[in-house]
């Protein structure tokens, strides 16, 4: 039998609430069951997975939130191309400052 979960986000100090949500599932099962991102996004990087790689899934992920931004505001689209172009060694970690702090901004 595989073992649970628990023990791995305990040690991780996840929150209170993935941890219940758990239960006893294992890795596996809590991977392919979970519906927020956000937590798998946190569990990969707490993991060790390559940051490119979880900036460039977070990206992926808020994309199609872009549909809820006012027509013309363009700082939330910007935000995540840039975070793509990090990704891809195009823009440097401070563009992508700016532009995720233009983006908060623009979300008050």
């Amino acid at each position: 039998m595989t073992s649970s979960v628990q023990p791995l986000l305990e040690h991780l100090d996840a929150c209170g609430p993935a941890r219940y949500w758990a239960g006893d599932r294992t890795l596996a099962r809590a991977w392919g069951e979970c519906d927020r991102g956000d937590w798998l996004l946190w569990l990969a990087a707490r993991l060790g997975v390559d940051r490119r790689l979880v900036v460039r899934a977070a990206a992926e992920c808020a994309r199609p939130a872009l549909r809820y931004a006012p027509a013309g505001e363009e700082r939330p689209r910007i935000a995540i191309e840039t975070a793509l172009a990090w990704c891809d060694g195009r823009a440097t970690i401070e563009e992508v400052r700016e532009a995720s702090a233009a983006a908060a901004w623009a979300a008050r």
